[in-house]
């Protein structure tokens, strides 16, 4: 399917994270909604690339980064 981006493929295209990881964030609600098909879950390869050029995202990465920092 082109344009669509499998839960590997997601996982490899937001820095080679593995499927658990994609899952955990589909049950926390931190990625969006992908679209079940017979398949499996797709996700658009636009609708990732705006979730990642957003804001919030990018605060999320923020706070995660001085969490990881401040921890000995």
């Amino acid at each position: 399917m082109d344009g669509w981006l499998s839960k590997k493929e997601v996982g490899e295209y937001l820095g080679g994270k593995s499927p658990r990881t994609v899952d955990r964030w589909i049950a926390k609600r931190i990625i969006p909604q992908g679209k079940r098909f017979p398949g499996g879950l797709f996700w658009r390869k636009d609708i990732i690339d705006q979730w990642l050029a957003a804001d919030q995202y990018a605060t999320k990465c923020a706070k995660a980064l001085k969490l990881r920092e401040a921890t000995p």
